[in-house]
């Protein structure tokens, strides 16, 4: 066997070890208590985009668990372990055992402060100061933290009929807010708490679009939506997309189950998630209902 043969073998078979050695550090990071043991785990991961995901899961565990101290403190360690961790560009070859690669700290840190604030549902002015330090993520962060708001108002206009009282309220209350978003992006939170509140009627029930009252279809589509549950198993596409609709696939799939007459308010929702698949829509057909 040639020498050079042989030499890839080895580094292929030294990759592999290092992936799987990765791996068993990063579930041993996240089931570390001690964040400080945890980081220090974390930064011993030779791969880079690894390594800042656990370091990131670390932020994010502790947030769930309302340790705002230990969370934050877990994003500001992503700056120290970029700078401290080797650059395996920096030598001929690449890494040399137990080295690792750069990690871009930016971007992750981004990621954690916006992984951070979801965590600890942060809101209002707390929630814009925090955001501003997400970079690319701000304005998602920042409107996560406006949903959030709208949800916790209790004492919005919810009855049937009373759909375009209830945005025109919610926007409102959201200029009142001032979140730090222009008047296009605010839009998606303004539009997405709007129809979790309409979606609120439906907890338990099978959906009835009349019940959608003087909201859009598209309004009422999206708010169908809304009462699927938030992690969805394993959808098999192809049984609904490309395929006549019918009650018995959606359940199959984790979607809810509709009365007669609801038919094109449902259509309208599965062919938007088919279509973000890249799958061709389904098609109405006997026994949607």
């Amino acid at each position: 066997m040639k020498r050079s043969t042989c030499c890839l073998l080895a580094g292929l078979w030294g990759c592999a070890q290092d992936a799987e050695k990765d791996r068993a550090r990063y579930q041993r990071a996240l089931a570390t208590t001690d964040p400080a043991s945890a980081t220090a785990i974390c930064a011993e991961i030779v791969d880079p985009d690894l390594r800042g995901e656990c370091l990131v899961g670390i932020a994010r565990v502790a947030a769930g668990a309302g340790a705002a101290e230990t969370a934050w403190a877990a994003c500001d360690a992503i700056g120290a372990v970029a700078t401290q961790t080797p650059s395996r560009q920096a030598r001929p070859g690449g890494a040399r055992p137990g080295e690792t690669g750069p990690l871009q700290a930016g971007p992750w840190r981004e990621e954690c402060v916006f992984a951070v604030v979801d965590a600890l549902e942060m809101v209002g002015p707390e929630a814009w100061r925090a955001c501003a330090a997400a970079g690319r993520y701000r304005q998602p962060c920042v409107g996560h933290a406006v949903t959030r708001a709208i949800a916790s108002w209790t004492d919005l206009p919810l009855e049937i009929g009373q759909e375009a009282a209830l945005e025109l309220e919610i926007r409102r209350r959201v200029r009142r807010l001032s979140p730090p978003m222009g008047r296009g992006p605010v839009q998606t939170p303004i539009v997405t708490g709007t129809v979790r509140k309409i979606a609120q009627r439906w907890e338990g029930r099978t959906f009835d679009a009349a019940e959608c009252g003087v909201a859009t279809e598209e309004r009422c589509a999206h708010a169908y939506g809304e009462t699927m549950p938030t992690h969805m198993p394993e959808v098999d596409r192809g049984a609904i997309c490309g395929r006549a609709l019918n009650v018995e696939g959606v359940q199959a799939a984790g979607g809810a189950p509709w009365i007669p007459g609801s038919e094109a308010v449902v259509l309208r929702a599965w062919s938007d998630l088919c279509r973000s698949w890249g799958q061709p829509p389904p098609t109405l057909g006997v026994g949607g209902g």
